[in-house]
Order: structure tokens, then C-alpha cells, then sequence
């Protein structure tokens, strides 16, 4: 250890100021401002009541001394006065607050004084004192100092100020007198000094110890409240970023998805009307493009969602049958023009109600059904279902649902990539199939917010298998029932299917129905002795077989039928419950395809409230097409006019409009008593959740997302258009 002073390198101080013996000499300078000051008031306060404790043991002593008359008393007495007077002076005009260099040489310079003052007053009158009258004098300076202990702890300069005149003189005057225990008071005036000296000192330390702690903390809590602040304006920019990021995506999506749907409206039309094989391909390769083009938009937006934190679950009930069945009727067109068998696998049939978010498990699932026709060349796919109850949580119900394909596989060492975003398995792989590499991304963080994962398992070159389970906490059981149970009770049916994982998935449907299952990978020269059921691959639709054995030809969806022999009948695939449903149950009859109504709006009057032209013109043909009388408007304003002076059925709001929009023009309409029971379907190219309920609490009916799907649109039409209006 060297001699210099070790500081904290930043501040040139102590970080830990501790008193010590050189704090008698020094006093304070040591010491930090805020410990500095603390100490300073506090003597100052401590000093005033030590202060008047010495006038009144002075005045104490001048009585009882008086009696003996010695010299000079008097003049004692005025001189303790006058200077604790000066010192209670000083005292009150130093600040509370801000103890300055001057108020404490003051003090101590008062002080002083005092001290002086005893000092000459102890010998003075301890040599005219009688006898043993002398030891009550070296008494009352022991009893001084003591006293001192308490009062100038905080100031050791002034301590050993006191104590030392006062001291002093004492001890030198017991020592030369003839005092017979002069000795032993004389070691105990020592004892006094020593004791009440280490009793300062410990004090002292102790006492700037805990000012030095609470000033640390103070520093300390003022960092966190800078820090606090900090992290708040940063959080605030963070969120402003964030919001201007959304923003600007939900822009970019409107303003991508308004002339892509003028887009495909119009290649919708043309397709309509276009009879050369030749130019049908080539309008059907560009609807494929656009729709391309909007599926990789949808994925990065939502994408950008989840990177911030935008995973938002909904709590609602819903059936799961009837999700799986819907999700797998998404792809089934897509899986039909590939030549892909697309088949579901569901045990037990009647899933109990769930309560969860439906819109995004069915997002996942389309994902997942997604991939696997896309990257599965020919064979099939296959959506199993699986669920139960988790032993020993019985407020538990656990669904899986596993989508299992034959397509191009995967490399294991490779499995863990492929759900990084914009990644696939190699970069070959993106050029021969396309796609964002998006999906896999997206659909395991909404697994992972539904409290699920999504597993892999995949050999290359024979296919892969993407598993979700994820764990319901609450439930409900019921009864379902199933049309097709008294058509099919007992009775004995053959699934003639080339495909083994889809004849496995409807043969467990048809036996849960109460069916007697035979699986068969081709038929034989006839089908089962009468009466039977038979279902039948595409590629055996005209298989020799007895007439009186029904036979149902499993097409896949998008695809013309094939010629088939009188009595045969034609099932889409995916088969699921529902459409065996429509096929088997009792009083159903033959369903050949959608109705055969050219147009099914006739008589309906619609207003169309659109600013962009492209879209206008094609929306106005397809409804003008399908029979609906149209009346066109270009922004909110100009629909309002419309409607006071025409009479309409509903109204296709576009929200997107300039000058007036179409959430304040659907507000308008809603104010109006006159049209409380107009439907108000709107149109958007915003695609997030929050634009959908953004519309829905304007007043609307109904929200459809641009493009507009022409089916989709006169789905929604058909399904809140008044029944009058269409006569």
C-alpha cells in the first residue's frame, strides 16, 4: 500500500468513505458532498442542545461552587455565557439545508471558546476548593466530556477540541495537587477521554458508513429513474417504428391487392367468356401468378406481425370436425389439378367442442396441407386427426393433427432449417417449387402461442410427416349425430383405392359409422354381391361391376369427371363425414355439382361503392352476369346521394375510398332508421383481423377480402341478401 489516496477512478472519492482517526484532525474533507452535508447538519443540530446542556451544568456549578467564594467566579460565569450565547447565534444563522465552510469555522470557533472557558474555570476553581470539595470539580469535567460524546460525534474535529482543553488542564491540575486520590482520579479522567474518544470514532464511522450507503442508494435509485426514462422513450420509438411498420405494410397490402384484384376480376371474366384451349391455359397461368404474387404478400405481413409480438389468440368455441373439413376443401383444388390424392384420417369422429382460437389453428393446417401438395409430385396426402384426454388432467383435451404426404422428403440434418424464415430445404428447392419459405415460420409460432409445437419426421425421397398437437385447456362433450349411421349400419362396403393412407382414413370414417369395411387396392371383375357400396379411384371409373352394387367414383376436386357407366356416381375428394353426408343420408340425393341457376341474383339490386375503375367494371359485370340489377358510385358521398334516390337490396362497400370512406358512409347508413336492415357488405384489401373487426363495429355486415374471389362474394350476397328482393 502506497501513501496515495485510492478513489473510485471516476469520481476521484471514496466509493466507500469510512471514518477514521485522521477524520479527528481533518475532519469531513474526505468525505463525499452528500455525506459531507449530512454530517454537517446534524452537528449542527446536536450542537445546539449539547450547547445549552453545558450552560446549565456551568450554571449548576456556579451555585454550588459559590458558596466557598472563590475569585473569579463571576467573571467565569459571564465569559461561559457570553460565548455559548455567541455560539447559539451562530447556530441559528446557519441554513438547515446548506451547512457552509463558514457556519462550521464559526462553530467550532465558538466552540472553542466554551471549551476555553472551562478549561480555565476546572483549575481556577479546583486549587480554591477545600478538601475533598476538590473532586467534584475533575467530577463535573468527566461528566462534560461524556456528555460531549453524544453531541459532537458528527464533527471529530470539534470532539477533540473539547475534550482536549478541557482535558488537559484537568488531568495536570489532579496530577500537581495533594490530593490524596489523585492518582486514581486521575485514571479515570484518562479512562473517560479513552472510552468516550473510541465511542466518537465508532460512532463516527458507523454513522458515515450508512450516510455513504444512502447516498450509493440515492445515486443508485436516480440512475434507475434516468435509465427508467430512457428505456421508456426507447420503448416508445421502438413502438412508433413498430406502428409506422404495420402501417406501412397494411398500405403496401391495400395498395398491392387493389390492382391485383382488378387483376384477376377481369382474368375471372375473360375466363368466363374465352373458349380456345390455347388462351384459357394461358389466363389461367396468369390467375395463378397473381395469386401467387398475394399469397407471398399475405405471408410476409404476417410474418411482420409475429416478428412484433402480434400473435393474438381468440377464446371462442368451435367445432373441430367442421374446421379440419373446411381447411382440407381449401387445398382440394390444388391437390386435384396436381393428380394428388387428398384424404382425412379423423378418430374419434364426434372431436368434442373446443374453445381456442379456430382461425388460427385452420391457418396452420392450411399451411402445413399446403406444403405437402406443393412438394408431393404424385401419390397423396393425407390429414390424420387425432385426439384425448390427458390422463390425470381431466380439464384437458389433446388434440394432434399430423399431415403425412409421399412427396420429396427431407434431409434430417436439414429439419431444424427449413423453419427459419425465407428458408427451404436447399436453394434448389425454391426454384423448382417456389414459395416464400415463410409458412413453416409462421405456422410454428402460432403453435407455439397455442401452447403447441410442430415435429418433423421425414426420409428423403419417400416423404414427410409435419405433426401439431396442441393441448385444449377447456372443452365441452356432446352428442353428434350422423346422418349417414342408418345408411350405413351394418352394411357392407369395399373402398377400391390405390392410394393406402387415404383408403385407411375413409375406411376408419365409413367403420365409425357403423359400416363393415373391405379395402381392396383394385377392384376384381365385379363388385360385392348386392346390396354393397362401393367406392372406386378415378382410375377404375369404368371397372366392369353388377349394376345392383351402388358405386361412387372418387374424383379429385377441380377436375372434369370422367366418362363413367350408367348408374356410377361421383364423390370428391377429400371424403370426409360431411360429404358422405350429402351423398348417403337418408332422402339425399345425387349431387352432381354446384346448381345449375345462370343467375342467381336476378332481381337484386345492388350498389356498388368502388373509387378504383378496374375494380368498379369488373364487380358491375360479374353481378350484372349472375342477374343483380347494379347501380356504381365512387366514394361514400356519392353512394349516399345514390341511395336517397334510388331504392337498393344491399350495398358492397368498398372501405378505401377517397373523400369520404366506406366505414363513415356504413356509419351513416346505420344512423338512418330508414335503412337499419340494409346489408353492408365490405370490401378490402386490408387483410389483418383488425380491419375485419375494424368493419364489422362501423355497422357492416359482412367483410370480403380483395381480390375478390367471385365465389366468395356471391357466397356472402346470397347469404344476406334479402330473400323478397330476389323474386
Amino acid at each position: 500500500m502506497t501513501g496515495k489516496h485510492r478513489g473510485d477512478p471516476g469520481t476521484g472519492r471514496d466509493p466507500e468513505p469510512r471514518g477514521t482517526v485522521r477524520d479527528f484532525l481533518w475532519g469531513d474533507r474526505r468525505l463525499g458532498p452528500t455525506v459531507r452535508q449530512a454530517l454537517r447538519r446534524q452537528f449542527v443540530a446536536r450542537s445546539r442542545r449539547g450547547n445549552l446542556s453545558q450552560l446549565f451544568i456551568g450554571f449548576l456549578f456556579a451555585i454550588l461552587v459559590a458558596r466557598w467564594k472563590p475569585a473569579g467566579l463571576v467573571a467565569w460565569f459571564v465569559a461561559l455565557v457570553l460565548s455559548s450565547a455567541g455560539r447559539h447565534v451562530v447556530q441559528s444563522r446557519a441554513r438547515t439545508d446548506l451547512v457552509t465552510n463558514g457556519d462550521l469555522v464559526l462553530l467550532r470557533g465558538t466552540l472553542f471558546l466554551t471549551s476555553l472557558a472551562w478549561a480555565v474555570g476546572i483549575p481556577l476553581f479546583f486549587f480554591q476548593l477545600p478538601g475533598y470539595a476538590k473532586t467534584f470539580v475533575p467530577l463535573v469535567a468527566i461528566g462534560l466530556i461524556a456528555g460531549s460524546g453524544n453531541t459532537l460525534d458528527n464533527d471529530p474535529p470539534s470532539f477533540a477540541t473539547f475534550a482536549g482543553l478541557l482535558g488537559g488542564p484537568t488531568l495536570a491540575s489532579i496530577l500537581i495537587s495533594d490530593l490524596p486520590g489523585r492518582i486514581p482520579l486521575g485514571l479515570m479522567l484518562l479512562t473517560m477521554v479513552g472510552l468516550t474518544s473510541i465511542v466518537v470514532l465508532f460512532r463516527y464511522r458507523d454513522e458515515v458508513s450508512r450516510l455513504a450507503a444512502q447516498e450509493e442508494l440515492s445515486r443508485q435509485a436516480q440512475a434507475l429513474r434516468l435509465l427508467n426514462r430512457e428505456l421508456a422513450r426507447t420503448r416508445e420509438d421502438v413502438e412508433r417504428a413498430l406502428e409506422v411498420r404495420q402501417q406501412f405494410l397494411a398500405n403496401m397490402s391495400h395498395e398491392i391487392r387493389t390492382p391485383v384484384s382488378g387483376v384477376l376480376g377481369m382474368v375471372e371474366l375473360l375466363l368466363a367468356d374465352e373458349e380456345n384451349p390455347e388462351r384459357r391455359e394461358m389466363l389461367a397461368m396468369a390467375r395463378s401468378s397473381a395469386r401467387s404474387l398475394l399469397d407471398l404478400l399475405g405471408d410476409i405481413l404476417e410474418f411482420s406481425r409475429i416478428e412484433a409480438g402480434g400473435i393474438e389468440l381468440e377464446d371462442v368455441r368451435f367445432d373441430p370436425l367442421t374446421l379440419v373439413e373446411g381447411a382440407l376443401a381449401t387445398v382440394a383444388p390444388m391437390a386435384g389439378g396436381k393428380g394428388i390424392a387428398l384424404g382425412l384420417d379423423i378418430a374419434p369422429l364426434d372431436l368434442p367442442s373446443l374453445r381456442g382460437d379456430p382461425g388460427r389453428l385452420r391457418q396452420v393446417l392450411v399451411n402445413l396441407l399446403g406444403n405437402a401438395v406443393k412438394f408431393t409430385e404424385e401419390g397423396e396426402v393425407v390429414l390424420r386427426v387425432r385426439g384425448r384426454e390427458v390422463p390425470g388432467d381431466p380439464l384437458v383435451y389433446e388434440t394432434t393433427f399430423e399431415v403425412i404426404d409421399t412427396g420429396i422428403g427431407i434431409d434430417p440434418a436439414r429439419i431444424e432449417t427449413i423453419f427459419e424464415p425465407f428458408r427451404q430445404e436447399e436453394a434448389s428447392t425454391r426454384r423448382r417449387f417456389g414459395g416464400s419459405g415463410l409458412g413453416l415460420a409462421i405456422s410454428r409460432e402460432i403453435a407455439r402461442a397455442m401452447g403447441g409445437e410442430v415435429e418433423v419426421d421425414s426420409v428423403p425421397g419417400e416423404g414427410s410427416t409435419f405433426r401439431v398437437t396442441i393441448p385444449w385447456r377447456t372443452f365441452e362433450r356432446r352428442e353428434r349425430e350422423f346422418p349417414t349411421r342408418e345408411a350405413l349400419a351394418g352394411r357392407r362396403v369395399v373402398v377400391f383405392d390405390p392410394h393406402p393412407r387415404c383408403a385407411a382414413g375413409l375406411a376408419g370414417i365409413l367403420e365409425a359409422l357403423g359400416a363393415r369395411v373391405t379395402i381392396a387396392p383394385r377392384p376384381p371383375d365385379r363388385c360385392l354381391d348386392p346390396p354393397g357400396l362401393a367406392f372406386l379411384d378415378a382410375a377404375y371409373a369404368e371397372a366392369p361391376g353388377d349394376h345392383r352394387c351402388r358405386c361412387l367414383v372418387l374424383v379429385p376436386a377441380g377436375t372434369a369427371p370422367p366418362g363413367l357407366p350408367p348408374g356410377r356416381e361421383t364423390l370428391l375428394r377429400p371424403v370426409t363425414p360431411s360429404s358422405l353426408a350429402d351423398r348417403l343420408a337418408p332422402g339425399a340425393g345425387e349431387v352432381t355439382g354446384p346448381a345449375g341457376d345462370e343467375h342467381p341474383l336476378a332481381g337484386l339490386r345492388v350498389l356498388v361503392a368502388e373509387d378504383h375503375p378496374v375494380n368498379r367494371a369488373f364487380l358491375r359485370r360479374f353481378l350484372e352476369r349472375w342477374g343483380a340489377e347494379v347501380h356504381l358510385a365512387g366514394d361514400g358521398r356519392e353512394a349516399l346521394a345514390l341511395l336517397e334516390e334510388r331504392p337498393v337490396d344491399l350495398v358492397l362497400m368498398d372501405i378505401s375510398m377517397p373523400g369520404m370512406d366506406g366505414l363513415e358512409a356504413t356509419e351513416r347508413i346505420r344512423r338512418d332508421p330508414r335503412r337499419a336492415g340494409l346489408p353492408v357488405i365490405a370490401l378490402t384489401a386490408h387483410a389483418f383481423e383488425e380491419d375485419r373487426q375494424r368493419c364489422l363495429a362501423a355497422g357492416c355486415d359482412d367483410v370480403v377480402t380483395k381480390p375478390v374471389a367471385p365465389e366468395k362474394l356471391l357466397a356472402a350476397i346470397r347469404f344476406h341478401a334479402p330473400d323478397a328482393a330476389r323474386a
